[in-house]
């Protein structure tokens, strides 16, 4: 019965065509859109570091190399290290792994104020010439592009009339083109050249026996480069995460926006999908039989602060043998908002119009139509339980079949216009013969 409460067995068609529940889809008030989390833009809004909660800057992360200056984690087990002290001395420690920086060559007459010794890499120098000679032909290739993507001005009305009258202007800009060139770089970029004189092997690394406690992992050695040896790692920075701001891709409007401080959780901003649409759920174990009408039951929540009038209309599809027939449903109900606290009992009427019958003495008291069996069943605060008939085909797989639907909705006070939204509910992974309901996504 816990499976029937799953939100992924209720899918909502988004307007990239794409089916996902409603808890992870948001609503667009500008634009007044349904959107998936395909359907955003994402943008970076504060960098911090997860141990520390330290703010830091764009350029500051990147100096860093998108690492906080003051917290370390442990080079074997990824852990975060604490500070020890022994008198005056103070040194790293990894609660898990009991890892200590004191197996590394390095003075232990610390402070707790001084940064750890960095562990320096003798290709720094190179790669940051050749990282700056990147970024040098990056800047003149942007340049060339600027240039040709500037369009010349031409005089209007004057026929095959040129704005050069001399011809100068054409040899002028010959003449600039020729004197423009790459500026070369500050100092020469040696490249590494085969050389003949190759060093023999060692024999020693042959005949010395290998300790496997001593050899690092693969993860080990691609964040420690420069050494090869497990006793040698060094405390590695840790990563700084980042906090992003959700945009709309039809009108980038702010859907999603956290706190400036990274120690709030509670959001700034967030638009929902939940807090905009009825919910829908099955609340029953379903029943099929091929060939048969059965019945589903559902139950629609109406989370909003705004009271609803919902239409819900079946579809079929007759190009996928999965989709059962639902054609013959077409319910059309009021629920309140939830702040709404009365419990309200709904009389359906020939016309289709729903009236609450707030005489009857009977609970949940229903004149159904004769045509269909589809009907409301109650409506209690911001909850309404419906029950839709379906008719699967002869020749449909039960576990794999669905229902697909229209749901439209319209707020009473008029706050926006009516809404239309497919849903597809997958009634097959809610078979009450199905003892073992899958819990995964589909």
């Amino acid at each position: 019965m816990t499976s029937l409460l799953q939100s992924w067995l209720v899918k909502y068609k988004c307007n990239c065509s794409a089916w996902f529940p409603l808890c992870q889809m948001h609503y667009c008030r500008k634009c007044s859109r349904l959107g998936c989390p395909v359907c955003v833009i994402e943008e970076i809004d504060i960098v911090f570091c997860p141990n520390c909660l330290e703010n830091v800057t764009n350029i500051d992360n990147q100096q860093r190399r998108f690492r906080c200056k003051n917290c370390y984690e442990c080079p074997v087990c990824g852990h975060l290290l604490g500070i020890r002290s022994q008198g005056d001395q103070y040194h790293h420690h990894c609660n898990a792994c009991k890892w200590t920086s004191k197996d590394l060559d390095i003075p232990e007459n610390r402070t707790n104020e001084e940064l750890w010794p960095e562990l320096k890499n003798p290709l720094d120098k190179e790669l940051g010439r050749i990282s700056e000679l990147i970024k040098e032909l990056s800047k003149n290739e942007k340049s060339d592009r600027e240039r040709k993507a500037q369009t010349t001005k031409r005089l209007s009305n004057l026929g095959i009339l040129q704005n050069d009258r001399y011809g100068l202007q054409g040899a002028y800009n010959l003449r600039k083109k020729a004197l423009e060139k790459i500026p070369e770089t500050k100092e020469p970029l040696i490249l590494l050249s085969p050389s003949a004189d190759v060093p023999e092997l060692d024999p020693s690394l042959l005949t010395e026996p290998i300790d496997p406690g001593n050899v690092p992992n693969l993860s080990q050695s691609i964040l420690h480069l420069i050494t090869d040896k497990k006793g040698k790692l060094h405390p590695l920075h840790v990563k700084t995460n980042s906090r992003r701001i959700l945009r709309c891709v039809e009108c980038e409007n702010i859907i999603y926006r956290g706190e400036f401080s990274p120690k709030d959780v509670k959001p700034k901003l967030q638009l929902l999908a939940s807090d905009f649409f009825p919910e829908i759920r099955i609340s029953r174990q379903v029943e099929l039989v091929s060939g048969q009408n059965s019945v589903i039951f559902l139950a629609i929540n109406n989370n909003t602060i705004y009271s609803f009038k919902v239409k819900l209309i079946g579809k079929k599809c007759e190009n996928d043998g999965k989709c059962v027939d639902t054609s013959n449903c077409s319910l059309e109900l009021l629920i309140p908002d939830k702040d709404n606290s009365e419990t309200q009992l709904v009389e359906i009427k020939s016309e289709g119009e729903p009236k609450f019958n707030e005489n009857s003495n009977t609970p949940l008291a229903i004149e159904a139509p004769n045509e269909t069996s589809s009907r409301v069943l109650y409506v209690s605060k911001n909850r309404a339980g419906v029950c839709v008939e379906c008719l699967p085909q002869i020749e449909t797989n039960l576990a794999d079949c669905y229902a697909l639907f229209s749901l439209s909705f319209t707020p009473t006070n008029g706050t926006f216009s009516t809404c239309t939204v497919e849903i597809k509910i997958f009634i097959g992974k809610a078979l009450s013969n199905n003892k073992t309901l899958e819990l995964k996504r589909i």
